[in-house]
């Protein structure tokens, strides 16, 4: 089965007044049944976007935004085209929260009048995680929380968006082999705020 980790780490948690301003994707084969992967492909992007000026602050702290790194960074139609072409052809998205990076995502195809991703079904390393923390064999869900407790390292620096494909990535291979695997649905996704 091939997966395709992704992340993106936007300007602020708002739909309508924030941007994607980093993009990653990492496309993996997994044999299920020994449970080893096989490296395909690997995809980042810094995205420039218009609208700095309603950013929050905060996000652009974590999210180590600088100016100077974004300058020539591309506009999101600009690379709307490659980020559909590595959707269109992944059957099985993974993430961390996969609904918010769907959400925002879909955002930059529709500022720019363009058709949105072929999304497959997805799994969703928050979701794992909460059915440990449900049976009291994990205290926290987030990303954080669950690299330092299974003493993930970071490669780069944490939220970036390759940063944390990779993080999702080395996660996924923990929690694969003691959760029971849901197959969600973007039409009917697992959001984990408004599911609680």
């Amino acid at each position: 089965m091939i997966l395709t980790f992704i992340d993106t780490e936007t300007t602020g948690l708002d739909l309508i007044d924030h941007d994607v301003i980093d993009f990653a994707a990492l496309q993996v084969y997994w044999d299920r049944e020994s449970h080893s992967f096989n490296h395909i492909s690997q995809y980042t992007t810094k995205i420039k976007s218009d609208n700095m000026a309603k950013a929050s602050p905060q996000a652009l702290k974590m999210n180590h935004y600088n100016e100077g790194e974004w300058i020539t960074a591309p506009y999101g139609f600009e690379v709307a085209p490659i980020i559909k072409q590595i959707i269109d052809r992944s059957l099985m998205i993974v993430g961390q929260n996969v609904i918010f990076d769907y959400r925002f995502i879909n955002k930059i195809f529709d500022n720019n009048d363009r058709e949105r991703p072929d999304w497959g079904n997805y799994f969703d390393t928050k979701h794992m995680a909460e059915q440990l923390v449900h049976d009291k064999k994990l205290k926290r869900s987030s990303l954080d929380a669950l690299c330092e407790h299974y003493k993930i390292k970071n490669i780069g620096r944490p939220h970036t968006a390759i940063c944390d494909v990779l993080r999702t990535f080395e996660l996924f291979k923990i929690l694969a082999p003691q959760t029971e695997l849901v197959y969600h649905q973007f039409n009917h996704p697992y959001d984990p705020y408004k599911d609680r």
